[in-house]
């Protein structure tokens, strides 16, 4: 951790962080926090089942903003900001791969991938999703860690 490390109890918002890893993904949990005032940010290390650890790195307004938000839990205000804090908390578990990769897992990356294509320009339909004779469309992602061994029907790999 490149932090200084901090108490729990002076997290802002800690006490909901910690409910949504839990909602999340059950087997990881909290083993330090730290906080890099210059930086402004919180950092937390997560421990998954194997003992493998991750930091995941909130900013000090997001922390404040969910820990002060007057606002009901189904604002929109207050769903950005857990969603959020839920997508940062997701993508480091998931590209750290603390946990093994389950059907959930692999959705969420199917979709990444999908909206990372999506963003190159390439049409996603769902043959090129999910196959009809090309499975290298998600052979190349690097989130998962498979090499590159074949291009997709426009040349393009799934990034």
């Amino acid at each position: 951790m490149g932090s200084k490390p901090i108490d729990s109890a002076a997290v802002p918002a800690y006490g909901i962080v910690v409910p949504r890893l839990k909602l999340q993904w059950p087997t990881v949990w909290i083993s330090k926090t730290g906080t890099d005032f210059d930086a402004g940010i919180y950092s937390f290390r997560l421990l998954g089942p194997a003992g493998t650890s991750v930091d995941v790195h909130l900013g000090v307004n997001i922390l404040n903003d969910l820990k002060d938000n007057p606002a009901s839990a189904d604002g929109s205000y207050t769903r950005h900001l857990v969603g959020d804090t839920d997508l940062r908390i997701r993508d480091a578990v998931i590209s750290s791969r603390i946990v093994s990769l389950n059907e959930e897992v692999l959705r969420f990356l199917l979709l990444q991938c999908m909206v990372a294509s999506t963003k190159g320009g390439n049409a996603v339909n769902k043959w090129r999703a999910i196959g009809k004779g090309n499975r290298a469309h998600i052979a190349g992602n690097p989130i998962l860690g498979f090499p590159n061994t074949q291009k997709n029907n426009q040349g393009r790999n799934c990034r």
